[in-house]
């Protein structure tokens, strides 16, 4: 679903529901039941498969899969729904924060919490987590991160706390809460369906990707106005402003933990391939540092944000309208609710348990950095190289003066860019570098660069984009940075329906259009493809494409050569793959398909599009290709 039209759709569901609340929960009810009835019906249709496969021989793997797939979807939906993550506190650990929870539960009316979860997080909530489906028996649990116990107050964390347990107070409340767990269930299902790359998962990702992006835009009003409303009430229990307080220094203190703490930490993947460094028990030391200008100037960006689209919740100046407070910088933190609320042994213990965890949650993703970091090295280090010999072209000075912009900064970054810009002024690269700089130095006028130099080359939109889209909301300028922000969803939604539609192989000849290659480039490629043995006919075809079609992709068929007494290998197949695609004379990029002998015919049908580039093999498919001189004469013989 395009970026746009899920706003449309938002602000036609926006205007149904001032208009005519009862006709919009009714649409709500219909949409949630409809697709719960539909993913029912899959569920049960792969269930009667499995068990029809059971009374057919050697069927027994495809009944296997089809009560995995059931698995699956059942324990996304019903077995995992509302399940809390993190590690239940006892209550003779944190006696002060159970009794907290039930004052506020008691005031607000609701239930009181059954059990307490901690993470490591700067997040809380609490769910209601239905045990008999929609018979209306349940049990409530409440997630605190330790982060924030760390950060706030006694009376801030009893703010959110209360913001959290207003989400299951009654009437539209409960009815917007309820729904706000269904998009959670979807949501876990399409996570699901994505990691698992289960066989079946073909039959329902696609339902799941239409039906998930609209019902996301029509609750997307109810979801947030729901939120606003949490706010009031958890204004009225604690005061306006002490609850404005504790959501404004969450809202800087979850830019400032990941820019600042966190993200530093990760760049030590460059030094090292394991990971190391403990982000959770450094976090108090951390916090205790930060300066009241980094504090200020976060809170000036976080007043500029624009609330995501597909976001859940609004914008903090939207959050502290509706609280009726104003906005200021929050108080410096004397006592942390973690040392009023819990035991200070417990939180060393917690800390180390989630600080391993970190570690090993992390592992792969450092290790990729680290991996990253080395190729990147390696490549600037050819570049110096290279540029030490003799003037680099446009693209390779630009990819040199962006890798020192990220590895050393914007001053070691200064004198290449001015050399890029001094040489090859028009260039996209120059212009976007250039346009960075600008607005690093708070100079409006590298929004003219950046946008100039994504016009130039589209594939710099998202970082274009993010760019000005930063600089703007630090400017205080939300609505030129949403505009920004849109653009680059929308570039960013076309390139995913570009890569889904790239990674599909279309086998009909109306899909392909003519190879587009000079002449010189299909003799090369006629001379390199013809001279590989084990093929019978190449056919090499420009796909016609709908989303990006400015960025082309090719195909190349690959027909192999049948040989007596050989049979299919899978191995072979992706050695053939792999030796076609490191093939320099093959335009970029060009996803490679091998077919067996049997399957030649669709290669020669293929072969008849025009300005196909196909080319049938030197070789002759029944000799080996290393038999010499005589072998090759006795191949032109038979030929003639």
């Amino acid at each position: 679903m395009r970026p746009s039209d899920f706003e449309a759709l938002s602000i036609r569901a926006a205007a149904l529901e001032t208009a005519r609340p009862r006709l919009y929960r009714v649409l709500v009810i219909a949409c949630i039941w409809a697709g719960r009835l539909v993913l029912a019906a899959a569920v049960v249709a792969a269930l009667v498969l499995g068990t029809l496969a059971l009374l057919t021989p050697f069927t027994w793997a495809f009944a296997a899969l089809a009560a995995v797939f059931a698995w699956q979807v059942a324990r996304s939906i019903v077995i995992d729904a509302g399940r809390m993550r993190g590690i239940r506190i006892p209550r003779h650990h944190a006696i002060e924060l159970h009794r907290m929870l039930e004052g506020v539960a008691a005031r607000m009316g609701v239930a009181p919490v059954d059990d307490v979860y901690l993470t490591g997080e700067l997040n809380a909530g609490v769910r209601e987590i239905p045990l008999l489906g929609e018979l209306g028996v349940s049990r409530t649990e409440a997630q605190v991160g330790l982060a924030m116990l760390q950060a706030l107050t006694a009376d801030e964390l009893r703010a959110v706390l209360a913001h959290e347990l207003a989400h299951l107070s009654g009437g539209h409340a409960r009815f917007a809460a309820r729904v706000a767990c269904e998009r959670e269930r979807w949501l876990r299902l399409d996570a699901r369906l994505r990691e698992q790359r289960h066989p079946l998962t073909r039959v329902v990702a696609p339902l799941v990707g239409w039906y998930l992006p609209r019902l996301d835009a029509l609750t997307q009003v109810l979801v947030r106005d729901h939120e606003l409303e949490a706010d009031r009430r958890s204004a009225e229990i604690v005061g306006a402003r002490v609850a404005a307080d504790a959501v404004m220094r969450v809202a800087i203190l979850e830019r400032l933990v990941s820019a600042r703490h966190r993200e530093p930490i990760l760049a030590r993947a460059v030094e090292t391939p394991e990971p190391v460094g403990e982000p959770h028990a450094w976090l108090p030391a951390f916090l205790a540092s930060l300066e009241e200008g980094d504090i200020e100037r976060e809170m000036r960006a976080a007043l500029g944000s624009v609330a995501q689209p597909e976001s859940s919740h609004p914008a903090l100046a939207e959050r502290l309208d509706a609280m009726g407070a104003a906005s200021r910088l929050p108080p410096r933190v004397e006592t942390s609710a973690a040392a009023m609320l819990v035991d200070e042994a417990f939180q060393r213990r917690l800390e180390r348990v989630f600080d391993e965890h970190w570690r090993r949650s992390v592992a792969r993703d450092w290790r990729e950095r680290h991996e990253r970091a080395a190729r990147t090295a390696s490549l600037l280090h050819a570049l110096h190289a290279r540029a030490s010999h003799g003037a680099l072209p446009a693209d390779d000075l630009a990819r040199r003066a962006a890798l020192v912009f990220d590895a050393d900064g914007e001053e070691a970054a200064r004198p290449l860019v001015g050399e890029l810009r001094e040489r090859h002024p028009d260039s996209a690269g120059a212009l976007l570098l250039g346009g960075r700089l600008r607005l690093a130095d708070g100079d409006d006028g590298g929004l003219d660069d950046v946008r100039r130099a994504m016009t130039l080359d589209p594939r710099l939109t998202l970082g274009a984009c993010g760019l000005a889209a930063a600089f703007l909301e630090g400017a205080g300028r939300r609505d030129d940075a949403a505009s920004w922000l849109r653009l680059g969803k929308e570039r960013a939604h076309a390139e995913e329906m570009a890569r889904g539609e790239r990674e599909r192989v279309p086998t009909q000849p109306e899909a392909f259009e003519a190879c587009g290659l000079s002449q010189h480039a299909q003799l090369l490629v006629r001379e390199r493809l013809g001279s590989i043995g084990g093929l019978r006919l190449c056919v090499l075809l420009k796909r016609r494409l709908e989303w990006l079609p400015e960025e082309p992709a090719w195909l190349l068929f690959a027909a192999r050569s049948a040989r007596p007494f050989e049979s299919r290998s899978v191995l072979h197949d992706q050695a053939l793959i792999a030796e076609l695609s490191r093939e320099r004379c093959l335009p970029r990029p060009t996803w490679v398909v091998v077919l067996a002998p049997c399957e030649a015919v669709l290669a020669e049908s293929l072969a008849r599009v025009p300005g196909a580039l196909v080319v049938r093999s030197r070789r002759w498919p029944l000799l080996s290709p290393s038999r010499g001189s005589r072998t090759a004469a006795a191949r032109d013989k038979l030929r003639a």
